[in-house]
């Protein structure tokens, strides 16, 4: 069997609604990529320390978003490792990697905390009850790229799959190794020569750790016009709060600043890891504006087919339209996939708050290319 260091995996690591589910299935299209559907274990095992639970971080953020220095923010992220009892919780039992609608069930979801291992199968059961879910059958082979052309989750599992990968998870000595059990486990359940693909939209913030566990394996980074982007979020929290899914925000929308701020810190981050050759960044424009070459440089980047053809087959399966279930771009619906346009904000923002979005950002906007009106210049050559 190959190990964790040794298998072709790839990563999508940011950030929050900038593109990255639409790259996850342009990498779940490909005939040599298998996808898992979004989850971080880094979040699940670990709590970042920042400016809502660090007095001198809050400090140290307001003075950065005031001289316009984001990239000093956060240029060390600090980390505590929850719990074992906890993480297992954030890993499976509602939320994470088994995650439940409706708070009734995440509540009840929460009680089912096993006693040790010999109580998995049991949690297993239960939790496919109340996802309304039967278990894939024992017999079925490899999960193989080649046959699958979506992004896979909890769904596909077989029961042992699952009790496998939650007592591999609840056998580590720390939450802090939890993270590379879980892809060392998900990993393997690829056929060999596949490339495995994972996505976290917020990941960035954990890219040392990841890169320490895994190595080898190649990491993406999507941006987006941070103003588009907060547009998006604040729809797509909106319809997660109404469907009451485990990662919904109860309270109101986040600030404008709160998330400009958010949006900066992590662009920064992105921007030092592209220059240090740790990372490919790609920009969701350009994914909009030249699918083709922009696409072709993230299969190259991998080490999969490039050719015209696989890219043509790949756009056709991928497209707003086909994902949509029909919408022409720039049609809104109650969806995940909302309008597929770029430069929505025009349509939502006052002038107000673009300029209050802008002079908060402006430092990592105008490093990737954004302009205060709006216009998309080349991308940055890192």
């Amino acid at each position: 069997m190959e190990t964790i260091t040794q298998a072709r995996t790839v990563h999508i690591v940011g950030m929050y609604k900038c593109g990255t589910s639409w790259l996850l299935h342009c990498l779940a299209a490909h005939p040599e990529i298998l996808a898992w559907r979004e989850f971080d274990p880094y979040v699940a095992a670990l709590q970042r320390l920042g400016p809502r639970n660090d007095p001198i971080l809050k400090i140290k953020g307001l003075l950065c978003t005031l001289g316009g220095r984001l990239d000093l923010a956060h240029d060390n992220p600090r980390f505590n490792p929850r719990a074992k009892e906890e993480a297992f919780s954030q890993f499976f039992l509602g939320r994470g990697w088994v995650p439940l609608y409706g708070q009734e069930n995440q509540h009840a979801a929460q009680r089912l905390r096993p006693a040790d291992t010999a109580a998995l199968p049991q949690l297993a059961d239960q939790l496919f009850q109340m996802l309304g879910k039967e278990f894939q059958s024992e017999q079925a082979a490899r999960y193989d790229a080649a046959q699958f052309h979506n992004t896979l989750g909890i769904v596909n599992f077989k029961r042992s799959s699952l009790v496998e990968l939650m007592t591999a998870v609840l056998e580590c000595d720390s939450s802090e190794e939890m993270p590379r059990a879980f892809y060392d486990h998900v990993t393997h359940l690829s056929s060999p020569g596949d490339v495995v693909a994972f996505k976290a939209a917020d990941q960035i913030m954990a890219l040392q750790k990841l890169q320490r566990d895994m190595p080898n394996t190649k990491v993406i980074a999507v941006v987006r016009d941070a103003r588009d982007a907060m547009v998006s979020a604040w729809k797509f929290e909106a319809l997660m709060n109404r469907v009451e899914a485990p990662w919904g925000r109860n309270s109101r929308t986040r600030h404008l600043i709160e998330f400009m701020y958010t949006w900066g810190v992590r662009a920064a981050a992105i921007l030092k890891a592209a220059s240090e050759n740790k990372l490919l960044m790609i920009r969701y424009e350009d994914l909009h504006s030249n699918f083709p070459e922009t696409i072709a440089r993230v299969y190259h980047y991998i080490g999969v087919d490039d050719s015209p053809t696989a890219i043509n087959n790949i756009r056709r399966a991928t497209d707003f339209e086909t994902v949509s279930g029909g919408r022409k771009k720039g049609e809104e619906a109650e969806s995940v996939v909302r309008k597929g346009i770029v430069g929505d904000w025009r349509n939502v923002l006052s002038p107000r708050q673009a300029a209050l979005a802008w002079r908060v950002a402006r430092r990592q906007m105008t490093a990737l290319g954004y302009t205060r009106e709006g216009v998309v210049t080349a991308p940055p050559r890192l």
